[in-house]
């Protein structure tokens, strides 16, 4: 729908959340979602990531808006926990990057 009406909509809106109107008068949204993972992960940080986007994945579905995500490394919790945050809405203060690739309980 994008390739024919983009070339007689008006762009409302750009970036991570675009929203255009067709020469119909259609609104549409376009939400960019991505989920930047590590690179060369050890097999306990792919466990972690694993996990993690498998409790994101909800959130990230019913999110209404964009969201571009970076995790740079897996030793700052604090990190991981705002990013969390910034997907689920939620303070879990428990998590960590250990407690993900399900070395400590």
């Amino acid at each position: 729908w994008l390739t024919q009406e983009r070339q007689d909509a008006q762009v409302i809106e750009t970036g991570l959340t675009s929203e255009l109107v067709s020469s119909a008068g259609h609104r549409k949204r376009l939400r960019t979602k991505t989920v930047k993972m590590l690179d060369e992960p050890a097999i306990e940080e792919m466990v972690a990531q694993h996990e993690l986007f498998i409790s994101w994945l909800p959130h990230l579905v019913k999110r209404d808006r964009g969201i571009d995500i970076v995790i740079e490394d897996s030793e700052d919790d604090a990190r991981l926990r705002e990013l969390d945050c910034d997907v689920t809405g939620l303070r879990r203060e428990s998590l960590t990057w250990r407690r993900l690739a399900g070395i400590v309980s």
